[in-house]
């Protein structure tokens, strides 16, 4: 049990590492000029080749345990999740606004949407 609680805390946090890294780099993108504007774009396309196939085997895995139920029908991303969940009532609405709130939207203004 313990041992899973860790599994789960190690692929939440590189998760959260890669989308904040890749959302700062792509904020970054915009101010920066020749050589380093192409050395950050080959890091951020490297992330996301990495973080896309991450996205969505958290998605299936951990996304489906925290939330306690299977992703819809093209649901393959954990943002396309939290994206309908914001919206609803009860803790599986509590606990995306919580996620969004505090773990994504720092990084990315309005990623999961407008949600109240």
């Amino acid at each position: 049990m313990l041992r899973q609680l860790i599994y789960w805390l190690l692929a939440t946090f590189l998760f959260w590492f890669l989308f904040a890294n890749l959302m700062r780099l792509r904020d970054r993108l915009m101010t920066l000029e020749g050589w380093k504007r192409t050395a950050a774009r080959i890091a951020g396309y490297a992330l996301l080749l990495v973080g896309y196939p991450y996205d969505v085997l958290y998605n299936l895995t951990y996304g489906s345990a925290m939330f306690w139920q299977l992703p819809r029908r093209w649901e393959w991303t954990f943002t396309a999740r939290l994206q309908r969940l914001v919206f609803s009532s009860g803790w599986r609405g509590a606990e995306a606004r919580f996620i969004c709130r505090y773990l994504v939207e720092p990084w990315d203004e309005s990623h999961c949407g407008e949600y109240p």
